[in-house]
């Protein structure tokens, strides 16, 4: 049983039998993905509202 963690201390997580992280690095996202969705985002916030 885990009562406290951050995210340093986690060098390998597995969820549903699928590896999440490996080597402290996040396997299940698409980071270009996410950024172009963050920046689309942040255009449409920049623009007035109406």
């Amino acid at each position: 049983m885990v009562y406290s963690i951050s995210f340093s201390n986690v060098q390998t997580l597995i969820g549903d039998g699928k590896i999440i992280i490996r080597d402290r690095q996040i396997l299940t996202v698409d980071k270009t993905e996410v950024i172009g969705t963050v920046k689309a985002i942040v255009e449409r916030l920049k623009q007035p509202y109406l």
